[in-house]
């Protein structure tokens, strides 16, 4: 009689185990995500200005500028040393949108550009602002950022 209870408890468990691992795996049907949604960029190239040829890739995009990054870590993965990158010139501060990245110069620091990622936005008594934060950095960058600070948008990274 006490295997019989033993054997009674052991399937008690067993079934326990099934039914958690049935749940779980039924979380993640097919368009079902248990991945947090992340903010992306502002979707700038639609589909129609991507032609893809059997020799070449056009991508129809006005004023677009390349650049080449430099070895900070700052916006790992998204975009590491030596990395290229597309950039467009914002020309109203409603261009910029939460989840972009952009370039711009720190009042602290006119000579230096920094490249991270659009995580807020906001307006004061001055006008508009941008809170900025690196990919890979696990804080925001300092201040508030003028739309006069802004330089570029990126819009594409070639690998």
């Amino acid at each position: 009689m006490a295997e019989l209870k033993v054997w009674h408890l052991v399937s008690i468990e067993a079934v326990l185990v099934v039914l958690l691992v049935f749940f779980y795996l039924s979380s993640l049907s097919p368009g079902k995500s248990t991945l947090k949604d992340r903010v992306s960029p502002f979707d700038r190239i639609k589909e129609e200005q991507i032609h893809v040829l059997d020799d070449r890739v056009i991508v129809e995009l006005r004023n677009a500028e390349r650049a080449k990054i430099a070895d900070t870590n700052s916006m790992d993965p998204v975009i590491d040393k030596d990395s290229s990158v597309l950039q467009i010139v914002p020309k109203s501060p409603e261009d910029i949108h939460v989840g972009d990245i952009i370039s711009y110069s720190p009042s602290y620091n006119k000579d230096l550009i920094i490249i991270h990622r659009v995580i807020e936005i906001g307006t004061d008594e001055k006008g508009y602002y941008y809170k900025a934060k690196g990919d890979n950095s696990p804080w925001a960058d300092p201040g508030k950022i003028r739309f006069e600070d802004i330089s570029r948008i990126l819009v594409g990274v070639l690998y």
